[in-house]
């Protein structure tokens, strides 16, 4: 898988890259003029993209407006995917896995609307609204806690891997190909007490097997729109460091390895856990 570094939220970079914060003189708030000096030197660099999350978008939704109102060029969205529980003829094996996801390539397009809708909350014209206003889209998609992709004993469980890799699969293949969404993340804040039911190595698997999903759906929604939608897989926003002031203890789950730490060490590792940063 190949993702990009830990970055901060898109409400942080909203106020990092549009709020700058000077003191006031009191001949300021007096009323006085103050002289401003403009220089040539570059101080740091705005975001190219500075955008909000996203809430509810339903058919007639004012949402997109909204966005436009508020002069930002980019909205995260908060999606889910829900995988059901395998079925008898599911993949047992890395081959069989890889077998079921050549069929399913090969007919995207008629086959990933019977696996994917949208959301009640989210409407396809409120999307196709922001698109045409150049809004760029972060579709963040996350699963349960309790669907889990590895055995007891730490190995890839091919039939619930698969579920996993089809449902985000459809999700990023109809986004792309309808909306030329480009940019995903697979989870929110792993790092956050909420989160801790999550084991790193859950954590891992899931950005290990949902990051090829969406590779491999971007470059067959390329393939069947004759557009370039390449994929930019951003690594999940991270909790405050106060996430867990409040239940006074602290994060077990990372004594050894911290959560940016482990993204950035697994980025490369594919499905049959080859490191391979081609």
């Amino acid at each position: 898988m190949t993702i990009h570094p830990p970055r901060p939220s898109l409400l942080a970079s909203l106020a990092g890259g549009l709020v700058l914060c000077l003191p006031l003189s009191p001949r300021l708030l007096a009323g006085a003029a103050e002289p401003v000096t403009v220089t040539g030197r570059v101080e740091g660099r705005t975001p190219l993209i500075i955008g909000i999350n996203t809430g509810e978008m339903p058919e007639g939704s004012a949402f997109p407006e909204w966005i436009q109102a508020l002069g930002v060029n980019g909205a995260r969205l908060r999606l889910s995917a829900r995988p059901p529980e395998p079925g008898a003829d599911a993949p047992s094996t890395e081959t069989a896995f890889l077998k079921r996801a050549r069929e399913l390539r090969s007919g995207a397009a008629k086959e990933t609307p019977g696996i994917w809708q949208y959301p009640e909350n989210i409407s396809a014209s409120s999307l196709d609204a922001l698109r045409r206003e150049g809004i760029e889209l972060l579709a963040t998609i996350t699963t349960p806690f309790s669907f889990h992709l590895l055995s007891p004993g730490g190995q890839t469980d091919w039939a619930r891997a698969w579920e996993f890799w089809k449902a985000y699969y459809a999700q990023a293949y109809q986004l792309a190909l309808r909306h030329q969404v480009c940019r995903y993340q697979l989870f929110n804040e792993p790092d956050h007490k909420a989160s801790m039911k999550l084991s790193q190595e859950e954590y891992s698997a899931r950005l290990r097997i949902g990051t090829d999903a969406i590779q491999a759906a971007l470059a067959d929604a390329s393939r069947d729109s004759g557009k370039t939608l390449p994929p930019l897989i951003s690594a999940p926003c991270t909790a405050s460091i106060k996430a867990f002031l409040s239940r006074g203890l602290p994060d077990t789950r990372d004594p050894l390895v911290g959560w940016g730490e482990l993204t950035m060490r697994d980025r490369h590792v594919r499905l049959d856990g080859r490191n391979d940063p081609a």
